[in-house]
């Protein structure tokens, strides 16, 4: 997150985004951030810190802060998700949806990919 937001130099993060692109054969970040009314994508390599892209667009979208310790941790939010489906992890998400603060995670269950999420302010687990 520091490299993002060291790049943009304001505003701040609404989502958060470790997935594995395969076109660049590597794990890589996503941190979009909101800065006035422009967003900002921000692609960054999870091994050598190196930013990959970053995309702006003028946007007329109202977004909400995340934060990865508040109210709920990452490591509290996965043993719930494990809990649901206890598979290896492949990617995961921290962002607003539907009015609601969400990790969402893609938990691999045998050759199948479920996605469980957990809404951070009251715990509840879902699979999707």
């Amino acid at each position: 997150m520091q490299i993002a937001t060291d790049t943009v130099g304001a505003g701040f993060v609404y989502e958060i985004e470790l997935d594995y692109d395969s076109a660049d054969a590597a794990w890589q970040w996503e941190i979009d951030i909101l800065d006035g009314t422009t967003a900002h994508e921000i692609e960054i390599d999870a091994v050598s810190g190196q930013i990959v892209s970053h995309e702006q667009e003028s946007t007329s979208d109202t977004e909400q802060r995340v934060d990865l310790a508040d109210p709920m941790t990452y490591d509290e939010a996965l043993q719930l998700a494990i809990g649901e489906v206890d598979g290896l992890l492949r990617g995961w998400t921290l962002e607003w949806d539907g009015g609601r603060l969400e990790y969402e995670f893609d938990l691999m269950d045998g050759n199948t990919e479920i996605e469980v999420t957990v809404d951070v302010e009251t715990g509840q687990v879902r699979r999707e």
